[in-house]
């Protein structure tokens, strides 16, 4: 499986190119509209497995370099996964990678 990510600091937040990619009625549309916000808003709050919201951060990665922006995708192998958040720089959990403590 893989998941969307912010790999920097300043929080996650899906670019225009990947809404418009996501939506394609959004394209041409102001983008400081609420009805461009409404399309926004529904990317952001995409679960980060969604394959769409994947195969198009893919595409603009592939698009842009991996430079020029913070989305990142990783692999996740299993099927659970938590998005650990310090001040918007995001890390990919899972079980194998929690540094458990291990009751005695």
């Amino acid at each position: 499986m893989k998941v969307v990510y912010n790999s920097d600091y300043g929080g996650y937040f899906v670019p225009g190119d990947v809404v418009v990619d996501l939506f394609p009625e959004a394209a041409g549309l102001d983008p400081f509209t609420h009805e461009y916000q409404l399309f926004g808003d529904a990317a952001d709050d995409m679960p980060r497995h969604d394959a769409r919201l994947v195969a198009a951060v893919e595409a603009y990665i592939a698009k842009v370099g991996e430079d020029d922006t913070s989305l990142a995708v990783a692999d996740v192998s299993g099927d659970r996964y938590w998005i650990e958040d310090y001040d918007g720089k995001e890390t990919v959990r899972t079980p194998e990678t929690i540094p458990w403590v291990k009751v005695k």
